[in-house]
């Protein structure tokens, strides 16, 4: 083999290992989150609105990444929140958001606690569970007259580890 020809394959070589260098979450874990209670609603449309909270479930990736005790989850592979980890218990509040939905705009923020175990486990959560926690979702600013500045959404999140 020609020298030029093994210094193109080795630099080829060392160019994919460095293109290779994902970060690794530190754990994964499967989670559905399940609305439970609102007090967003006006008193002529309560029923239909904790109906539609209490229809509201998906389905979300949660990842962990440790630096010490400070925390950053990703869901769904994109930036979600920050918090911290104490042993088995993670309190977080993700950035603030802007949804705009039928010609309104309103801005939220979600703070959460769980308690969550890895593969090793050794942590005491009920169900048979990897991770169990509560979201609270509370509105920042709104001009959307279905959800005033300061109503909050009370979400359930429950799951299971799914890697790490």
């Amino acid at each position: 083999m020609p020298v030029r020809t093994w210094s193109f394959t080795l630099l080829s070589l060392g160019l994919a290992s460095c293109a290779t260098d994902e970060v690794v979450p530190d754990g994964e874990w499967q989670v559905e989150v399940t609305g439970l209670s609102t007090d967003c609603c006006e008193a002529n449309d309560e029923d239909l609105c904790a109906a539609d909270l209490e229809g509201y479930q998906k389905s979300f990736a949660y990842q962990l990444f440790f630096d010490g005790s400070a925390t950053e989850i990703k869901v769904d592979g994109d930036s979600f929140a920050l918090g911290i980890t104490s042993g088995c218990n993670l309190e977080y509040s993700s950035s603030i958001w802007l949804e705009e939905r039928e010609g309104f705009s309103l801005n939220w923020q979600i703070v959460g606690s769980a308690q969550y175990q890895g593969a090793a486990g050794g942590c005491s959560i009920p169900d048979e569970l990897d991770w169990s926690g509560t979201e609270v979702l509370t509105v920042i600013q709104s001009d959307d007259p279905s959800a005033p500045l300061g109503c909050t959404y009370v979400m359930s999140v429950e799951g299971t580890l799914a890697g790490g």
